[in-house]
């Protein structure tokens, strides 16, 4: 199986906008982003390669250029007969990959897990790390955090290029996401020093984490090392909701994970709101996250400080979970009064029109 990864390029905002809605009619994922020419519509193809096709070829003939990329997706060529049919329908509609392991290998660990990349407007995801601790059926970014091409740096290597890119860019802060950075702590907590050396004690040091191994010496490990701006992101609430998300069969890790992730956001609370900001990331897509779980989350949320910035992401269909429909803006104006109603004073929610935020 192939995934198709494209975008294309236009100056015109509202033609950016037509061509989402489009798109998106048509089960075509798309994000977008802005640089300084004009704007980049990105395009995940999926399955339908034949509508992705025929829309390329719209493109090129309103003059608008294209570039694409094939991707390989990791998969047996051939469906083996001792399978159950509902084992053989799983493999057939892409969800599960099956790899024969022709060799293993051992290999020397040199403590440098994760590739690095930093923001240019060709590439305008940010900075993140390889490897992960929670696999995600809808990751958003799956063309980064799988591609496995990058070269592995060391911390002051990484440091040195996010430090680079942010002064030649003229950013506010840095960021670091992923995959889940927290994997290499040793490796995470050297590269925040690296960078603290580097930039003025007011830019921003962001890290951009799921929680799930944010204990509170790791957090404590890595304020001193100068991160000053966390965001964490639980998800949700319930153990149940946790598992169908992050694809976790194992409950018992499930909730070890989702707690650990919910203790992280207390402690960041109690002991260094006057030092680090604080996010929380929540997600909602209808067939995942109820409305309920999403005001539960916010009352659990205001109980912890109402002040806390919470952003919620629309889950829309990417990576393995392609049959998902993407939450309009009024869903997502929704999702945002019900957590305001619970009492949070900043919440940032995602849409297919571009993030709407607090007062809006």
């Amino acid at each position: 199986k192939k995934s198709v990864y494209a975008h294309a390029w236009t100056s015109s905002r509202e033609l950016m906008y037509g061509l989402d809605i489009l798109l998106l009619m048509c089960n075509i994922a798309t994000r977008y982003a802005y640089d300084n020419s004009g704007y980049m519509i990105f395009i995940q193809g999926g399955k339908n390669m034949l509508t992705f096709s025929k829309f390329s070829k719209l493109f090129k003939r309103k003059n608008i250029p294209v570039n694409s990329t094939t991707i390989g997706m990791s998969c047996s060529e051939k469906i083996p007969s001792s399978l159950s049919k509902s084992m053989a329908r799983l493999l057939k509609n892409g969800d599960l990959y099956v790899v024969a392991v022709k060799r293993i290998e051992k290999v020397r660990y040199n403590g440098y897990l994760y590739d690095f990349e930093v923001q240019h407007p060709s590439k305008p995801y940010g900075n993140f790390m390889h490897g992960l601790s929670v696999f995600t059926h809808n990751c958003q970014n799956f063309e980064v955090t799988y591609d496995g091409k990058g070269r592995a740096l060391t911390p002051e290597e990484a440091a040195k290029e996010i430090v680079l890119c942010h002064r030649e860019y003229g950013t506010r802060g840095v960021a670091v996401s992923g995959g889940e950075p927290t994997l290499n702590r040793d490796w995470l907590v050297m590269f925040f020093k690296e960078v603290t050396k580097r930039v003025h004690e007011r830019v921003r040091r962001h890290l951009d984490s799921n929680g799930t191994l944010l204990t509170p010496g790791y957090i404590d490990e890595l304020v001193e090392a100068g991160c000053n701006n966390i965001g964490v992101e639980p998800k949700c609430v319930s153990v149940e909701t946790y598992m169908k998300i992050t694809g976790l069969k194992d409950r018992s890790l499930a909730e070890k994970y989702l707690n650990t992730t919910w203790k992280a956001i207390e402690y960041l609370n109690e002991n260094y709101l006057d030092k680090v900001y604080i996010g929380i990331g929540l997600v909602y897509n209808r067939e995942l996250v109820t409305l309920d779980e999403i005001a539960k989350a916010g009352e659990k949320i205001a109980s912890i400080n109402p002040h806390l910035q919470v952003t919620v992401l629309d889950y829309f269909p990417a990576f393995r979970r392609r049959t998902l429909k993407r939450p309009s803006p009024a869903e997502m104006i929704k999702v945002k009064k019900i957590l305001e109603n619970a009492g949070l004073k900043t919440v940032i929610v995602q849409t297919s029109i571009g993030h709407i935020g607090p007062g809006k």
